[in-house]
């Protein structure tokens, strides 16, 4: 059996098994940004979430189902960092655009106790609610781009 074929088997056990290894949370931080880096590379980290979630539901007795999908399980941290990668790259791609346009245009105060010379509330008024307006129109044109 091949390393690759070891490390994407159908169970994942090689995985199970680093993920459970006791290590500082800085490495154990780095070591599921690492699985999750390698497992969306090669198309399979819904397989691998779906195994850990599996596991995790079948080794929670009845008693401790309160529990379930608390604690800081492999399948909870795996799931966190894909959730960070997968919505970075959303937020990169059609929210960072946005921000840069609300920079550039300048102030947006709208309390006129603390609008600055020369400035008038109403306007930076209706430029807030055309930038609330671009931001619904950018997120309701690319829900499907948007990471589920």
């Amino acid at each position: 059996m091949t390393k690759k074929q070891l490390m994407f088997e159908p169970n994942f056990t090689l995985i199970k098994i680093i993920c459970e290894a006791e290590t500082s949370k800085q490495g154990r931080d780095e070591l599921f940004t690492s699985v999750v880096d390698v497992f969306m590379h090669n198309e399979l980290m819904i397989p691998l979430l779906n195994q850990q979630f599996r596991r995790e539901i079948q080794q929670t007795s009845i008693k401790d189902s309160s529990t379930l999908f608390r604690a800081e399980s492999a399948a909870i941290k795996l799931m966190s960092k894909y959730f960070m990668v997968e919505g970075k790259q959303y937020l990169m791609h059609f929210v960072r655009p946005l921000v840069h346009k609300i920079i550039q245009r300048g102030s947006l105060e709208v309390n006129a106790s603390k609008i600055e010379k020369g400035e008038c509330v109403q306007k930076n008024a209706m430029k807030l609610i055309e930038i609330a307006q671009e931001f619904l129109d950018q997120l309701c044109s690319n829900l499907r781009k948007c990471p589920v």
